[in-house]
């Protein structure tokens, strides 16, 4: 058992606090805690904190002005499934030629997957940004965002992107249907399926007012049901209520 593990079912902890069900899940069937013993707490953001910055960010990019920009948030690792919006991708192009998908971040699978990329002569369609500490800015430049994760336990860049009136792509895992709500604030594919992942893309840019009606009732929920004061206050009522000896963690995001 990693230490990790070994630290949440510590006797000494009398609740661990998780951030979706899909985790809570997850900590019940691989370690067998009580269920009574976690508790859900959602991640917030304050949307007014946001900042945007002016900058040129397709000019910086070499990015026509009137090209459409999918982008995609995340790790490169096998768990952001990434190699399956890359394949999505294609037949995204072949509608939308000017179509760009954003992979913003880094990781150990970077060079295998410009290499699928070449392969399948997405070069000039598909950009890889590495790692970008102007996150906010680069999804205020979006059609939508995209994520095909394989498991996920929350996903915060949902958030980001619902706080900026951004529809989503992403598929239905772990904890993302707790968070993106399937037909209002995005759409939901199966894992591991790029066919899935290129029509729910589609469908959204051709249909510009349901991605804007998406965006704004993405708006409104990280407002209502994923605001950083919502969180802050259900943490407090937790500590308040068992006292010390709380153990906090979040698993999978």
């Amino acid at each position: 058992i990693r230490l990790l593990e070994k630290w949440i079912i510590s006797p000494i902890n009398d609740t661990i606090i998780v951030v979706s069900d899909g985790v809570k899940r997850f900590l019940i069937e691989t370690t067998g805690i009580p269920e009574a013993k976690i508790k859900k707490v959602y991640y917030g953001v304050n949307p007014d904190d946001i900042k945007i910055d002016k900058k040129d960010i397709r000019g910086e990019l070499n990015i026509d002005k009137e090209g459409i920009l999918i982008g995609c948030i995340g790790r490169l690792v096998e768990q952001k499934g990434h190699k399956y919006l890359i394949q999505a991708a294609k037949k995204v192009i072949e509608i939308f030629p000017k179509a760009k998908f954003l992979i913003v971040g880094k990781g150990k699978l970077e060079k295998n997957l410009k290499r699928i990329a070449q392969n399948i002569n997405l070069n000039s369609n598909i950009i890889f940004t590495g790692f970008r500490t102007d996150i906010y800015s680069i999804i205020d430049k979006m059609s939508l965002i995209v994520m095909p994760s394989l498991w996920e336990g929350f996903g915060l860049v949902f958030l980001e992107a619902m706080a900026l009136g951004k529809p989503i792509v992403a598929t239905d895992v772990g904890g993302i249907p707790e968070v993106v709500e399937n037909n209002k604030t995005g759409i939901l594919v199966p894992a591991r399926d790029p066919k899935a992942l290129a029509e729910a893309i589609i469908h959204l840019l051709e249909d510009h007012s349901l991605a804007t009606r998406m965006g704004e009732i993405g708006k409104l929920a990280v407002r209502e049901r994923f605001s950083l004061a919502k969180m802050v206050k259900e943490i407090e009522l937790i500590y308040n209520h068992k006292g010390a000896g709380v153990c906090t963690e979040n698993i999978g995001n």
